[in-house]
């Protein structure tokens, strides 16, 4: 069987799952982010021994997932603190317990045990956290209107009201849309650059990518978050999925060069063989990574200074 084969037996049961757990929301949709988070940091734990580190992978394990139940908590409307303020302080003790306990470690590279420790907590375990916000938009949305009226500064929050009018569950479109942004940029960029690409777009972290292919993809990524959020949420004002879309086409394919940069470092081709013909999960969710982050913090801001068209 070869790899395209794979691939597509792979996606015909993994994108109705998706769907449904998506769809689903709340605990089921947690559960399995928290668990796609956890084998990602596994495996960016396991890139960083192949390089001759010595990350702390209980800690990293640990905190993520008390990282993570902290906002599920406080979304299932069980938690009195604030999400947010609970987190930072969980993530500084965690910092000081990976510091401490480095100190008893007889592993060389210190620096750097600590550091790829520090790392995958903020880079794939918190990145992943909001993935989970952006599906449970509306009681973000709730707390932003709650905590932030207080900083009004004369704005009347007009696209927060708009936004506060969509019901919980149709939030779960926001995530359609953007995964499915991606796959579509990802297509366009593999099948265009490999139909026209002449020129590469960076050859020594990703020799097979061309800035033909890097263009197509920005455009259909913008094309594909248009279609789908108007489609979806067409509550939103299409500036919004225009941005969107950007990310989408710019930082999505930087997440696919930043983990191909680390898996190259590494010297492996994928960051583990959990889904045959895809690789790892890391390998799967590599761009979700760099937008999900990106667009909640796009619209935090937007939603704070009154920014909707």
């Amino acid at each position: 069987m070869n790899d395209l084969t794979k691939r597509v037996l792979v996606a015909a049961v993994g994108i109705p799952f998706a769907l449904l757990i998506i769809v689903l929301g709340g605990f089921p949709f947690f559960i399995t982010v928290s668990f796609i988070s956890l084998i990602s940091l596994l495996e960016f734990y396991s890139l960083a021994e192949k390089k001759g580190f010595a990350p702390h992978k209980i800690n990293g394990t640990i905190f993520g997932i008390i990282l993570q139940m902290v906002f599920f908590i406080q979304f299932s409307h069980f938690g009195k603190l604030s999400p947010f303020m609970s987190a930072i302080l969980i993530y500084l003790f965690f910092v000081l317990v990976t510091l401490i306990c480095e100190t008893y470690s007889k592993n060389p590279n210190k620096i750097a045990n600590v550091g790829v420790t520090v790392l995958g907590i903020s880079y794939i375990s918190i990145f992943f956290i909001t993935f989970y916000i952006m599906r449970e938009f509306n009681y973000f949305l709730y707390l932003f209107d709650i905590h932030v009226k207080s900083f009004a500064l004369g704005q009347n929050f007009a696209l927060l009201t708009q936004l506060l009018k969509i019901a919980p569950e149709r939030w779960a479109f926001l995530i359609i849309t953007m995964l499915g942004s991606i796959w579509v940029c990802d297509s366009a960029a593999y099948f265009i650059g490999r139909a026209i690409g002449k020129h590469k777009l960076f050859e020594r972290i990703s020799p097979k990518k061309t800035i033909e292919g890097a263009i197509a993809g920005f455009v259909f990524a913008i094309l594909a978050f248009v279609g789908l959020g108007e489609l979806f949420l067409a509550e939103i004002p299409v500036v919004h999925f225009i941005v969107g879309g950007s990310i989408v086409g710019v930082l999505g394919q930087y997440g696919d060069l930043a983990e191909s940069m680390l898996k190259r470092d590494a010297g492996v081709k994928d960051s583990s063989n959990l889904l045959p013909g895809h690789g790892g999960a890391l390998d799967r969710f590599d761009s979700i990574l760099f937008v999900s982050p990106s667009y909640f913090i796009y619209l935090s801001i937007v939603i704070f200074f009154d920014l909707g068209i």
